[in-house]
């Protein structure tokens, strides 16, 4: 009779939106005991560690530093996590990363570099390759049901803050909080482009609110937008379209006005047959954010495969991104190096 694990112990670093999606993810599982919350001080903190009945840490150290949690969860602000991770490592802790990993490649490196040395597994949410429709998408481009895929577009448009050029309280620009979802998503299912080219309103700082990223991926067009800067009234809607030799594929995933992560989105999938017929599905499986933060249990345990969600795999999204910014920086298309 196989004995079960000890339940395993972790740690919530980031107390908003994402890491309340997350916590409430961990909180199903009863393999899995919340040890500890830190947050941006303790007014977002305390609030989730109550609900969840854990401890509310004044600062992130001191869930590194406690023997007793053997992994972490961090959703702070981007330009935290290059520090935060690499302690977190040093520590011990098995890690997930919200997404992006780090804002530039070099940190990300420094970061694998640091998950190697230590023999400990940073997986990154990389929520694209759980979410549907995106799998489905995927088995379909990829298993030549419609023929050679031809053109792929999506667009992710983000009513986050409303006037641009808005510096949000800790969010990165459209291409890598928004993009970078796809972009990412574009790789997991054609390798990585050989040429990429970007248009946005031009700003100073080069940052960019909204913007279209062209990629080629030897004879696969596609088509990225994102914006940052939608009003606040706009819906949150994630949608793309696929068109290949023999037929084409429309999806959508729709958010209520205002609704946070914990309220499901109204997933849509249509089949388009060269013949004139179609056929469309609604029904899509569980919350992905309760499925990657499964998936980063069950690689710990040895029950999955990490290299899923394994952070060498979202190097190549950021690598995506710094052609992107190349690109636009350059006024010309560049290859990804």
């Amino acid at each position: 009779m196989e004995v079960p694990l000890p339940r395993l112990r972790l740690g919530l670093i980031g107390a908003g939106d994402m890491g309340t999606a997350h916590a409430a993810a961990y909180a199903a599982m009863a393999d899995v005991e919340i040890a500890a919350v830190a947050g941006r001080g303790g007014a977002r903190a305390r609030p989730l560690a109550d609900r969840l009945g854990a401890r509310a840490a004044a600062d992130p150290a001191s869930i590194l530093d406690d023997g007793s949690i053997e992994a972490v969860d961090i959703t702070a602000p981007t330009a935290a996590h290059r520090e935060l991770v690499i302690a977190a490592l040093g520590c011990g802790k098995h890690v997930l990363c919200e997404t992006p990993l780090a804002p530039r490649v070099e940190d990300a490196e420094a970061m694998i570099g640091a998950a190697r040395a230590s023999g400990r597994l940073l997986a990154v949410a990389l929520l694209s390759r759980v979410a549907e429709p995106g799998l489905r998408v995927r088995e379909i481009l990829r298993a030549g049901i419609l023929g050679r895929p031809l053109v792929v577009s999506t667009e992710r448009l983000w009513p986050g803050l409303g006037v641009a050029g808005t510096p949000g309280d800790h969010h990165g620009d459209a291409l890598e909080e928004v993009a970078l979802f796809d972009l990412d998503w574009l790789v997991w299912c054609f390798g990585m482009p050989r040429a990429v080219s970007t248009v946005a309103p031009p700003r100073a700082d080069g940052q960019v609110d909204h913007g279209l990223v062209v990629l080629d991926f030897d004879g696969t067009k596609a088509f990225v937008e994102a914006s940052r800067v939608m009003p606040a009234g706009w819906p949150f809607e994630i949608a793309g379209r696929a068109v290949a030799e023999r037929g084409a594929l429309s999806w959508s995933v729709a958010f209520p006005p205002g609704a946070g992560a914990s309220v499901p989105p109204t997933v849509r999938l249509t089949r388009y047959d060269a013949d004139g017929g179609s056929e469309t599905a609604t029904d899509f499986g569980e919350n992905p954010y309760r499925l990657e933060c499964r998936h980063f249990v069950d690689s710990i345990r040895g029950r999955a495969d990490p290299s899923l969600l394994d952070a060498s795999a979202a190097l190549d999204g950021l690598r995506v991104v710094e052609a992107a910014r190349r690109s636009l920086r350059e006024g010309r298309t560049v290859a990804p190096s």
